[in-house]
């Protein structure tokens, strides 16, 4: 299907599709260093989105994890460079592979906007909340800022996001399954690579809900 509308974007040209509607992106940071605040790369990446319930591919994007704003460039095109696109007509986006959902803000009370899909089933979602903190940094000459990372990590369940941090998220939750629980989470490998850990003990739980 994703070949099939490509193909019909470039016979009608990218330009008047419903992907060429956002505002002027602005930078408002300056960075000297590799402590950038995008996904991945400080350079624009080819990925492919869902806009206006429209699928596009092979298209050049940024993921600014400061603003959580999607970035297109337009440069090709249009005098300045940079579309920033509407996050409420954004339903997913993927850049390097990563598949990325708009859960809105109306869903949850304690996460809004981007989120990674790490792992997902039918009845859980492991989700992973980009984010960069910016430091102010002052020089003889100028103004610099530094980005770093500030993710976290949360799950889907009936309908529900809740935060993942500890242990007890697990449990409170999955009171049940508190012996798998117990058994398969393990502190140091949340430390080190929580993604890897939380899919054992999700895949594990999934396990029991199919018996």
């Amino acid at each position: 299907m994703g070949n099939t509308l490509n193909s019909i974007d470039q016979i009608i040209g990218l330009q008047n599709t419903e992907l060429y509607n956002g505002t002027k992106y602005v930078e408002y940071y300056r960075t000297i260093n590799e402590n950038h605040k995008f996904f991945e790369s400080n350079d624009f990446l080819i990925g492919s989105l869902v806009y206006s319930n429209q699928y596009y591919g092979n298209v050049p994007l940024k993921y600014d994890l400061d603003a959580d704003d999607i970035l297109l460039d337009i440069s090709h095109l249009k005098k300045f460079p940079v579309l920033k696109l509407y996050k409420n007509r954004l339903s997913e986006f993927s850049i390097k592979g990563k598949k990325f959902i708009n859960i809105g803000d109306k869903i949850s009370k304690i996460t809004k906007g981007f989120h990674e899909v790490l792992w997902f089933s039918d009845d859980i979602k492991l989700l992973k909340k980009h984010k960069k903190e910016k430091l102010k940094r002052y020089s003889t000459k100028f103004v610099h800022y530094e980005f770093f990372d500030e993710s976290s990590y949360f799950f889907e369940y009936n309908n529900q996001i809740y935060s993942l941090n500890k242990k007890s998220d697990l449990l409170g939750v999955f009171p049940v399954y508190r012996k798998e629980i117990n058994q398969l989470y393990n502190k140091r490998l949340v430390k080190i690579n929580p993604k890897e850990n939380y899919i054992l003990i999700f895949g594990e739980i999934q396990k029991s809900f199919e018996k």
